[in-house]
């Protein structure tokens, strides 16, 4: 029976370590109290637990299956990780966690447990619970970069795109006013030209009955005087009207 462990294929192997190894009990499926591990608000991959089973459950070779973490956070964010450095020998089982950022962004609990999937199986551990320590995370504070050239570059293109925009939206604006004056004035055009039309009209009107009216009194005149001829009016600058009557020869 052989002792020494190989690496299991299909896993991120060989990159991290740790002397400290947490056993998994094989009867409770109880996870060994996760001590000196000191997590801080804001890490990322800077934490790597390892953890230690047997091999084989009820005969079921749990290397052959897909070892992932499932975690919880204080404010409920979840997520599954793959386990990493898997290794294995004839009778146990070698394998890791590197802690990502999202498990250890909030302070307080982080509840977690490892699960073994394949098809039509699933074999979990029960929940261990790790305090995760205040921190500053320096990483929100973003510095303006030592090179600044390409971040000019796209601070200016960004203030043109936003002139472009607003010059645009100006110029909208405007197109709608002229459009509102210019139906105003083809309004006031056409009331203009129905007033003139209606005045030719009535101008039209009053003309025909002045000359009827003339034709009348030429007519009461050659009667009156015994004199044929015909009359006509004629309005003067200050308004007044003229009866002008020519007597026939």
């Amino acid at each position: 029976m052989s002792m020494e462990y190989e690496w299991v294929d299909g896993y991120e192997n060989g990159i991290y370590t740790d002397d400290m190894i947490f056993e998994v009990d094989k009867d409770t499926k109880q996870l060994q109290v996760i001590t000196n591990q000191v997590m801080v608000s804001g890490e990322n991959k800077s934490q790597f637990i390892r953890f230690q089973m047997p091999r084989y459950y009820d005969g079921i070779d749990l290397s052959t299956k897909n070892i992932q973490i499932i975690y919880i956070t204080e404010s409920g964010y979840s997520d599954i990780n793959t386990a990493i450095c898997v290794e294995r020998n004839d009778e146990s089982l070698r394998f890791g966690w590197l802690v990502p950022a999202a498990a250890s962004y909030d302070v307080g609990t982080l509840s977690f447990g490892i699960e073994f999937v394949g098809d039509d199986y699933v074999l979990k551990t029960r929940v261990v619970d790790v305090e995760v320590f205040d921190g500053l995370n320096g990483g929100e504070i973003i510095p303006e970069p030592e090179e600044k050239t390409w971040y000019i570059e796209l601070q200016q293109r960004c203030d043109y795109v936003l002139n472009q925009a607003n010059a645009a939206k100006e110029a909208a604006a405007g197109s709608a006013t002229n459009a509102a004056g210019s139906e105003g004035n083809a309004l006031n055009y056409m009331t203009r030209a129905e007033t003139a039309a209606t005045g030719a009209e009535s101008s039209e009107t009053n003309a025909a009955a002045s000359e009827a009216a003339a034709q009348t009194y030429a007519e009461q005149a050659a009667a009156v005087f015994q004199v044929a001829g015909t009359a006509s009016f004629v309005i003067g600058s200050d308004n007044g009207v003229t009866m002008i009557f020519t007597k026939e020869d």
